[in-house]
């Protein structure tokens, strides 16, 4: 009988002493991650710059009714950001195409920007954009997207 007690009392002090061991460790694994930036070793680590977030979409193209000799290309700017992007500049490029939806090249018969101005954050704005038709066709398709801005990221460059 008294051996078997011996034992109860040998496990317990074991497993108290890796119960204390293991919440010291803790204990000081936690002081010491908290205080510390890992990339600054200061007691907060710096927020990162909060930009706008622009992407651009193109809806349609068409020849314009009150004067044949233009093309208007309409689509959508979008800002996912939480900032306002300032200075947007969009640019249009229409493409030759085939009777199947298939680009014939990869270069444009033109291309045309303007500056839409400012987006809010979270927002989005349609434009419109003209130029004067030369070497479209039915089957030509325009493509549409955000060229630069003040204090913002452009989706297509981060993705690619």
């Amino acid at each position: 009988m008294a051996e078997k007690n011996k034992f109860y009392k040998i496990a317990f002090f074991i497993t108290l002493a890796v119960l204390i061991i293991s919440l010291f460790m803790f204990y000081l694994n936690k002081s010491s991650s908290v205080t510390n930036c890992p990339e600054t070793r200061e007691k907060e680590c710096p927020q990162p710059k909060e930009k706008a977030l622009l992407d651009a979409s193109t809806n349609n193209w068409a020849i314009n009714l009150y004067n044949s000799g233009e093309v208007i290309m309409s689509g959508r700017i979008f800002n996912y950001g939480d900032k306002e992007a300032k200075n947007i500049v969009i640019e249009c490029g229409m493409y030759d195409g085939d009777e199947n939806g298939y680009l014939k090249s990869d270069i444009p018969i033109f291309t045309t920007t303007k500056n839409i101005g400012n987006l809010a954050s979270r927002d989005y704005k349609d434009f419109e954009l003209t130029y004067s038709k030369t070497g479209t066709n039915d089957y030509s398709q325009s493509l549409c997207s955000v060229k630069s801005c003040d204090s913002c990221d452009i989706l297509a460059n981060r993705i690619i």
